[in-house]
């Protein structure tokens, strides 16, 4: 279990993760694995865009021995989900960092998002948080999402009927300018999962200046499911 898969969200690439955040998880002994779903397009093509990345992220899992955890952010969200619907058998635990949300506040979200986007992404991704030139310097390394993985999007959610089938921590931030903290939290609620809620973050924590912080507590909880000694599923908390 010490392999662990770290999926950028929309507009982001590798270079998200190993800015600031990879080497917390290296230093602990954990093997980091970075896929970029948009790599094999043309190799693994399916019938829609979002299934094509769930397939790439299979493709790219059944290169790695054993069981894995998978760390997500925001919009990807959705490929993990749809990926533990079908290979469940080959996740240990899954972190969502900014999900979109389950249920009826998926509309809502998408919305919300493409109000913020209009306004600029510095302010949607980094809430003020980044000192200006780094700011600048990760904004020119956003790229292009493809239209069709947004509409799929807003078509597709986990129900919340649905028993979520691996242990799971939902992450969110008061400070988060694109996925509400309360929707974080709803959606942890209803699917029965962990669930850590900050206050000044921004919605790219893993590009935060605490995102050193982030990652602690995201291995915090994966010793725990190693351990088996996760006994409070559900339960939200507020930190700093």
């Amino acid at each position: 279990m010490n392999n662990i898969v770290f999926i950028h969200g929309a507009y982001h690439g590798i270079w998200c993760w190993e800015e600031r955040f990879l080497r917390s998880f290296q230093e602990k002994g954990y093997k980091a694995h970075c896929p970029d779903l948009r790599t094999f397009l043309m190799e693994c093509k399916q019938a829609t865009l979002l299934q094509t990345y769930v397939e790439n992220l299979s493709r790219f899992i059944r290169n790695i021995e054993g069981r894995v955890v998978l760390v997500v952010h925001s919009a990807y969200s959705i490929v993990v989900f749809e990926y533990l619907k079908k290979y469940s058998e080959t996740v240990t635990a899954a972190i969502f960092i900014s999900p979109l949300p389950v249920g009826l506040e998926f509309p809502r979200v998408l919305i919300s998002g493409i109000k913020q986007l209009r306004i600029g992404k510095k302010r949607v991704f980094f809430s003020n948080r980044l000192p200006r030139k780094m700011a600048e310097k990760y904004l020119q390394k956003l790229c292009t999402e493809e239209s069709e993985f947004t509409i799929e999007t807003s078509k597709k959610h986990w129900k919340k009927k649905d028993e979520f089938p691996v242990p799971a921590l939902f992450v969110g931030s008061e400070n988060d300018n694109c996925i509400k903290a309360e929707w974080v939290r709803k959606t942890a609620k209803g699917l029965g999962c962990d669930c850590i809620i900050y206050e000044k973050l921004c919605h790219d924590m893993m590009l935060d200046p605490a995102a050193v912080e982030v990652a602690g507590d995201i291995l915090q909880f994966v010793e725990k499911v190693k351990g088996k000694e996760i006994e409070n599923h559900g339960e939200a908390r507020t930190v700093c």
